[in-house]
C-alpha cells in the first residue's frame, strides 16, 4: 500500500501537513503524496495523477468531500476514499456508509492511530 499515489485534499493547510506528516511516518513515499486545498484543485490534479488513495477532510473549499468521492470513484476504478474528520454530525455514519467510504480517521490522530487506521483499511 505504501508505493500508491495518495492525494490529500483539506482546506486547513495545518491539517493537510498533519495529515501529509502522518503518512510519511506510516512508511509512504513522499514523491506520491500530493496536496489539494480545495475541489476545484481536485479536480485538476486527479486526472493527471489518476491517485490510488484519496484522503479528504469532510468539509472543503468548493464542494463536499461526498461529491469528491463520487468524482474520484467514476474517475479511478479502485481508488481508496479516506475521512477525516473532527466533526461528530448526527447523521454522517449513514451518509457515510451510503457514499460507500472505504475508511474514517477522526481527528484529532496521533501517529499511531493514523498508522493503525489505514492498516485497517
Amino acid at each position: 500500500m505504501k508505493e500508491k499515489k495518495v492525494l490529500v485534499v483539506d482546506s486547513s493547510t495545518l491539517s493537510r501537513k498533519n495529515t501529509v506528516s502522518c503518512l510519511l511516518k506510516a512508511g509512504f513515499e513522499e514523491s506520491l503524496i500530493f496536496e489539494s486545498s480545495s475541489y476545484e484543485h481536485f479536480q485538476t490534479l486527479a486526472q493527471d495523477l489518476q491517485p490510488d488513495i484519496v484522503i479528504s477532510e469532510l468539509k472543503i473549499e468548493g464542494g463536499s468531500c461526498f461529491d469528491l468521492f463520487r468524482e474520484s470513484r467514476n474517475l479511478f476504478e479502485n481508488v481508496v476514499v479516506i475521512l477525516t474528520t473532527a466533526l461528530r454530525k448526527f447523521g454522517l455514519e449513514g451518509q457515510i456508509v451510503e457514499e460507500n467510504v472505504d475508511g474514517v480517521i477522526l481527528k484529532p490522530y496521533k501517529n499511531e492511530v493514523f498508522s493503525k487506521s489505514l492498516k485497517e483499511i
